[in-house]
């Protein structure tokens, strides 16, 4: 059973530093391992934690017991490091997924897709392509759009119905991702 008060001169003092370093040193790291699931970096987060109270041992007031601190120091420092992976996964993955769109995205297909899609406009009757084009290039509403021509909503949202059913009858032979492609083009 270790001491639940630590005399803060066995902190000071190199020898019996290295001493505490040796003893709790396992423990600790068989319990970051827990965490972190790799050898290294329980290690890795052990001394992190002692080299911490190395550096702040004149600074430290330890008010429970020595173990406890130890623990609670390399529970905080495991969460940190598992917080920390988590946002550069995310920000990996972020990353690749905008490589991905860019390379995906290549301005000559889109300009093609984006002719295709005018053209199948262009077929739409004309109110249908007007209300399309409202809808889709002018960013208004259904409400907006029966206002400005004189119909009722639920006819602006009939015909809107109707117009991107005829666009996908003709655009069928674009894969499904390159509708992905169509939205983006129309915002």
């Amino acid at each position: 059973m270790h001491n639940t008060s630590l005399p803060i001169s066995d902190l000071r003092d190199d020898q019996s530093f290295e001493k505490l370093f040796r003893q709790f040193f396992p423990g600790l790291c068989a319990y970051a391992y827990k965490f972190t699931g790799d050898v290294d970096s329980a290690e890795e987060v052990v001394q992190n934690v002692f080299i911490q109270l190395w550096e702040k041992r004149t600074e430290l007031n330890i008010q429970t017991s020595f173990k406890s601190y130890l623990f609670r120091a390399v529970h905080n420092r495991c969460l940190n490091l598992k917080r920390n992976e988590a946002v550069r996964v995310k920000h990996h993955q972020q990353h690749q997924d905008e490589r991905e769109e860019s390379e995906f995205f290549d301005p000559a297909i889109a300009s093609d897709i984006k002719q295709r899609l005018y053209e199948a406009i262009g077929k739409l009757p004309p109110q249908r392509a007007r209300i399309f084009r409202m809808s889709r290039f002018e960013a208004l509403s259904y409400r907006e759009i029966a206002e400005k021509l004189e119909l009722s909503p639920k006819t602006v949202e009939a015909q809107m119905g109707k117009a991107l059913k005829q666009l996908r009858l003709w655009l069928q032979d674009l894969r499904a991702i390159w509708w992905i492609l169509i939205i983006y083009l129309l915002e």
